[in-house]
């Protein structure tokens, strides 16, 4: 077959996993490109008014530590000029005064890989650069993209000569390229689908005080600060969102779906987020998890022979846990954990709640599986769930006990007997000596809530709104 020649192919669904969501425009799909307003998606911290600026893209490249004599010093690039990253760190002598702003060594720690290798991938005076491809033709592509390699190489001749790292090299032994460069350049941003549910910052920040309960729908999850790279363009807008304190999240499985009837799912940073959301789901761990989702959601629609968004979201994310998946971001119940999928059903449905912190580069929610569960965490989560409780049963301060905890939840099952809860308890941890009295962990609860109520039987829509209730009995 030669390399110009077409083929074609027919599916029962298609996903767009492209860098830059080029499927999505040769459809006619809507999308967003740039900045949204604020105006528009309610974020406060977005620009009073929209733009088609992007981030930064980067044309990585890794280095390697060379032997003496061994060639691998760049040639002097045409257009070099030294001056435009002589800001990539600090050169200056510590004992002198005024502390480096950053030491030269730290910026290559930065991206420091196994087997004497370092990835370059800098945003400060160094390899980012401001392109944006994303309505060029493939030949105004393919023209612009070189700039981006040849910025990344001039960088790395400076990393050399300027800065006498003459030891690096560019790696002659990672990407199948005359020139040792990736195959293709790190896009932080893509046009992004208008989708059935899209994601903003006041999602990820309040996600259980907005109309939408879309943490219900989660596919994947995301730890990343908000990260936006802009220092390449002075034309935009001075606005840091790195600032925007956010806890880790989960992404909504609507986010995936564009608002078009076509049989395609959305994946990589295409997906429908707002643009201050994408500069934390951009991250390679998040588009990850969300082609795995998307591939699971495509599998199952193509088997039921359904469309993407009428394929029950329960039993994707069932399909997702089985796999070892996270739709629930809780840092403190990993995938080895025996009741992972209890306390991520449970947490899923809302009747227990996590709590997001902001941290450093690596946001966190913790659902505290080991804590004592209080009455009122679980007869609030009761009524988000739909089931009335007698405010008798939530006293702030009070733990939740064998004994409580069946008359909390009797409502929803006349099945529910002490003896049979301690029954429950004991199979699972049989050296404990449980009783009436027995104080509950929020762990325990999650095993119990999950046997009791079944949750994931519950349907759920793509705002994450419950179906009406039925009988939960077992």
């Amino acid at each position: 077959l030669r390399h110009d020649s077409l083929m074609q192919f027919t599916s029962d669904i298609v996903i767009d996993a492209t860098e830059l969501g080029d499927l999505v425009e040769k459809l006619g799909i809507p999308a967003d490109i740039g900045m949204d307003s604020g105006p528009e998606t309610g974020e406060m911290y977005a620009p009073a008014q929209s733009n088609d600026i992007v981030q930064d893209l980067t044309w990585v490249a890794i280095l390697k530590e060379y032997k003496a004599g061994e060639d691998h010093l760049l040639p002097r690039p045409a257009g070099y000029e030294p001056e435009k990253f002589r800001c990539c760190c600090d050169t200056r002598d510590p004992s002198t005064k005024g502390q480096p702003l950053l030491d030269c060594q730290k910026m290559l720690e930065y991206g420091r890989l196994p087997n004497g290798k370092y990835m370059i991938n800098w945003p400060n005076c160094g390899n980012d650069l401001y392109l944006n491809v994303l309505r060029m033709s493939p030949a105004e592509r393919a023209s612009a993209l070189q700039k981006a390699k040849d910025h990344t190489l001039k960088f790395v001749y400076f990393l050399q000569n300027e800065l006498g790292f003459t030891h690096l090299g560019l790696a002659n032994d990672e990407f199948p390229t005359v020139d040792k460069l990736p195959i293709i350049p790190y896009h932080r941003e893509s046009r992004r689908v208008k989708g059935k549910a899209r994601l903003l910052v006041n999602h990820i920040l309040h996600p259980y005080d907005q109309k939408e309960a879309w943490y219900r729908t989660g596919i994947a999850v995301g730890d990343y600060p908000i990260d936006h790279h802009h220092k390449q363009n002075p034309e935009a807008p001075a606005i840091d969102f790195i600032n925007i304190k956010a806890p880790s999240y989960n992404l909504p499985l609507g986010s995936l779906l564009p608002q078009s009837d076509l049989p395609l799912v959305v994946a990589e940073k295409s997906i429908s987020v707002s643009n201050i959301v994408n500069g934390a789901s951009r991250l390679q761990p998040v588009v990850l998890g969300i082609g795995q989702a998307a591939g699971t959601l495509a599998a199952l629609a193509s088997l039921k022979k359904l469309a993407p968004d009428k394929v029950s979201i329960r039993e994707i994310q069932q399909s997702l846990l089985d796999q070892g998946a996270y739709i629930m971001p809780y840092i403190d119940v990993p995938p080895s954990d025996p009741d992972f999928q209890p306390i991520q059903r449970i947490g899923a449905s809302g009747l227990l709640r996590g709590k997001g912190i902001p941290y450093k580069w690596a946001n966190q929610t913790w659902f505290y599986p080991d804590s004592l569960c209080r009455k009122a965490d679980l007869t609030e989560g009761m009524r988000v769930f739909g089931i009335d409780v007698n405010p008798k049963h939530g006293k702030e301060e009070e733990i939740v006990t064998i004994g409580s905890f069946t008359e909390i939840v009797k409502v929803s099952s006349e099945e529910v007997k002490t003896n049979a809860i301690i029954d429950l308890l004991k199979k699972n941890e049989p050296f404990l000596p449980w009783t009436n009295t027995s104080p509950l962990s929020r762990r325990h609860v999650s095993f119990l809530l999950d046997i009791v109520l079944r949750p994931f039987s519950r349907s759920i829509d793509l705002n994450g709104h419950l179906q009406q209730i039925k009988n939960h009995s077992k």
